[in-house]
């Protein structure tokens, strides 16, 4: 999220820094000098999108491969989900696909002249991202009965699909601050193809359960489209203005630094 954001808020600098620095603008000038950059600044974003897309295939001295990605495990307990003695485990699990995302559109535009504010639209398709565990173990009790398993678990989600638009104000003080005023983050996708074993220590359980979640996964997300929507977008705006509140985008383009 962090790359995404500096990279929303990179973009804007650069789209904005000449007409911030002057006190005196003409409209018309300001106007044709925007359109004359949307191609060749959308360019730039699908090229610094293919850059991201190999960090995280190689990775870097201080930031490890991203796809795949590995989590040793991942333990929820009754002081993380609301329910007296449940647990969640899942062990050694591995994410794949993620850096196959495809852009299929992105546009920038100025949202306002005064305050000058940027906005990105964006539509984002990652085709396909398997997920599988060397072992899970599971318990819940809901409405008096148990939900219980152990065994090992995989996971195939098609055309993840996050969608919608970032506004981005820009600001001088004592250097150059960005702020995310308004965002729209979506998310869809196509199918969820779950293939669980051991659940209730029976194979015909198992395979009832993995069809169930298939066809609930992507119905609920559906159904609760827009209350994952502000989740996701209010989420993107208190976490990226705490990520953004410090950072000086002059350090990070000194070339149109003031």
């Amino acid at each position: 999220m962090r790359a995404a954001l500096l990279f929303v808020t990179l973009i804007g600098f650069v789209t904005a820094g000449p007409l911030v620095s002057e006190q005196k603008v003409n409209l018309e000038q300001i106007d044709t000098a925007v359109g004359e950059r949307n191609g060749p600044i959308e360019t730039a974003i699908l090229d610094l999108l293919e850059s991201l897309r190999q960090l995280m295939v190689d990775g870097t001295d201080t930031i490890p491969p991203l796809d795949p990605l590995v989590v040793g495990r991942i333990h929820l307990d009754d002081e993380t989900l609301p329910l007296p003695g449940a647990f969640i485990t899942l062990n050694d699990m591995i994410v794949r696909g993620i850096s196959t995302f495809r852009v299929d559109d992105i546009r920038l535009s100025m949202a306002s002249l005064i305050p000058l504010r940027q906005r990105l639209d964006f539509n984002v398709v990652i085709p396909a991202i398997d997920v599988e565990t060397s072992s899970y173990a599971l318990f819940l009790r809901i409405f008096g009965g148990d939900i219980y398993g152990k065994g090992d678990m995989k996971l195939t989600i098609s055309n993840a699909r996050v969608k919608g638009h970032v506004t981005v104000g820009l600001r001088r003080d004592n250097g150059v601050f960005a702020t995310i005023t308004a965002c729209r983050i979506s998310f869809t996708l196509d199918s969820f193809e779950p293939v669980i074993t051991g659940m209730f220590n029976d194979e015909a359980s198992s395979e009832f359960v993995s069809r169930f979640l298939s066809n609930l996964i992507p119905g609920m997300l559906e159904y609760f489209e827009d209350d994952i929507t502000n989740i996701l977008s209010s989420g993107m705006l208190i976490i990226g203005n705490l990520i953004l509140a410090n950072l000086d985008l002059g350090n990070l383009l000194p070339s149109v630094a003031p």
